[in-house]
């Protein structure tokens, strides 16, 4: 079943066009596992304030300034979802 097409029914539409193939196809949406990663990281890090965190390809790359005595539980927090692995760009403090 085709529906109509706003782009095909505008180039229809243009001064000196005779015929329109429409070979537009729609793929199906897919939300990778980096969004679901990163909504994870983001609950784990509400509890480090100085720590933000950017995942890209299933790593989580930290940044930012944390506790010495902080980090090993933040780690682990962020370990349990599960990501590629985790790039520690962070100052202590």
């Amino acid at each position: 079943m085709r529906l109509p097409c706003s782009v095909e029914s505008t180039a229809k539409g243009l001064y000196g066009v005779k015929s329109v193939i429409n070979n537009i196809v729609i793929a199906p949406v897919v939300i990778g596992t980096d969004h679901l990663l990163k909504q994870g990281v983001d609950s784990v890090l509400q509890k480090y304030p100085g720590v933000e965190a950017i995942t890209k390809d299933s790593i989580v790359y930290l940044q930012g300034k944390v506790e010495n005595t902080k980090l090993v539980e933040m780690k682990n927090a962020i370990s349990s979802l599960k990501p590629k692995m985790i790039e520690n760009r962070l100052a202590m403090k």
